[in-house]
């Protein structure tokens, strides 16, 4: 069986996008399809490398 390491990274980001990527993250902890789960990962990438690029 597989070991996963947790991959953590530090990142701040403005109040309105915290917002958004907490209820992704929430969303993306009670998806039920693969199609889910690809999309709100997808969604809080976005977000955080939003963030990194300023």
């Amino acid at each position: 069986m597989a070991k996963w390491k947790k991959k953590r990274i530090k990142v701040e980001l403005p109040p309105e996008d915290y917002e958004k990527a907490n209820h992704y993250l929430k969303r993306l902890r009670e998806a039920d399809s693969l199609v889910e789960l690809n999309y709100y990962y997808n969604k809080v990438t976005k977000i955080i490398e939003k963030s990194q690029d300023v």
